[in-house]
């Protein structure tokens, strides 16, 4: 008996799963076929290959500095501000008719707003998910973890004036940008980076920080020391109240990891860090969207948080800037930077990464750069001087 109720609850959960996700396939094909017969109708500039200058073993430093340096965005001062001409001609605005069509696209497509995270509204104990990487395994909600879920989406209906979006890259290294990243009305960063020690170029700023559950293994021991449980709560403690979005449902491992986080959160009630942990629904509808706007030039199995965030900071802000984004080991000024900005010996295959989930690369020629492009979000690599 127990048996056939599991295996009906297994059916449950793929069903409820699987026909939201048929309809936004079928809705979202028909609507990006009509976007991107509208978005191709003007080609843009032509976009650097990347790709055939980041490897340094294949191409010489002169090189990749000349390639990169003909496509750097141009520099601005200050968040709205705009570098001119002696004659007074702005270079770089933004495009408010293009940001407000890309806006309405993405939420047309994906409702990131509704759904960047679960909440007790649309969510009870034992609701069942099955694991994106291991999909025959199933995770039942359990009420720790139900009980730090908010009554409601938080962002919904909100659009705020500007955002600040913030790889990690070591691009960041000597930029300037921290007062301006500062400056946004929200900012979003990615895996809970450290912020001390950094704050003249990547700022002290947070709103919202992605967090891999990984990063409790890697860096806080899962918690099992009391030394541990005293460095994480600090770092809770310097996020005040900002959002710390974590991912559950990608492995078994990951998931565990989060419920160990949970446990610790809700014993804790000096921390006042509000976790958020996003539906299934708000990273593949994101998959679906780049990958039919790009018109499949984006096949990676999985998307980047970067470009996840960048995607939902498209459906909450007027006015986008990036930071900490850049595909290569060599600036544009030619000096050798870390993959990240906190980390100086750290390396990546910005290609074939993370055994070929991402590929780094390409998300910066297909979306990052084309966002700039297009003045829908401007990519800062440096802040220093007009």
């Amino acid at each position: 008996m127990l048996v056939r109720r599991s295996r009906k609850n297994v059916v449950g959960a793929v069903l409820f799963l699987s026909l939201p996700m048929a309809y936004l396939v079928l809705y979202g094909a028909g609507k990006l076929f009509q976007l991107h017969r509208e978005w191709t109708k003007v080609p843009a500039p032509a976009l650097p290959k990347i790709r055939e200058i980041t490897d340094l073993r294949k191409t010489s430093a002169t090189t990749q500095i000349r390639a990169i340096a003909q496509h750097t965005p141009v520099k601005h001062d200050g968040f709205n501000r705009t570098l001119q001409h002696t004659t007074g001609k702005p270079l770089w605005t933004f495009n408010d008719e293009n940001i407000a069509k890309i806006r309405r696209d993405i939420e047309d497509v994906c409702h990131l707003q509704k759904n960047i995270a679960m909440t007790k509204w649309n969510t009870w104990v034992g609701m069942a998910f099955p694991y994106d990487q291991e999909p025959r395994k199933i995770f039942r909600l359990t009420r720790t973890l139900f009980n730090l879920f908010p009554e409601k989406a938080p962002f919904e209906g909100q659009l705020f004036n500007t955002c600040s979006v913030v790889g990690n890259g070591g691009i960041l290294l000597n930029s300037g940008c921290g007062p301006e990243i500062d400056a946004a009305d929200f900012v979003f960063r990615c895996n809970l980076p450290p912020l001390r020690g950094f704050e003249k170029d990547v700022g002290r700023k947070v709103n919202l920080t992605t967090m891999n559950p990984s990063i409790l293994r890697i860096y806080y021991g899962r918690l099992e020391t009391e030394k541990d449980r005293d460095d994480f709560a600090q770092k809770m403690v310097e996020l005040k109240y900002s959002y710390l979005l974590i991912p559950i449902f990608v492995t078994i491992r990951g998931a565990k990891d989060v419920q160990i986080l949970s446990e610790f959160l809700m014993s804790r009630k000096d921390l006042f860090v509000k976790p958020l942990f996003p539906s299934k629904i708000w990273a593949k509808t994101v998959n679906i969207y780049w990958k039919l706007k790009s018109g499949s030039k984006l096949v990676e199995s999985r998307l980047t948080t970067g470009l996840q965030l960048l995607t939902t900071a498209l459906s909450m802000c007027k006015h986008v800037n990036m930071y900490g984004y850049y595909p290569s080991e060599i600036s544009p000024s030619g000096t050798h930077i870390p993959y990240h900005y906190f980390e100086p010996n750290s390396t990546y295959n910005y290609t074939y990464g993370m055994g070929g989930i991402h590929n780094m690369t390409k998300e910066y020629e297909v979306v990052f750069q084309d966002m700039d492009v297009k003045r829908i979000a401007r990519l800062r690599h440096q802040c220093n001087a007009p």
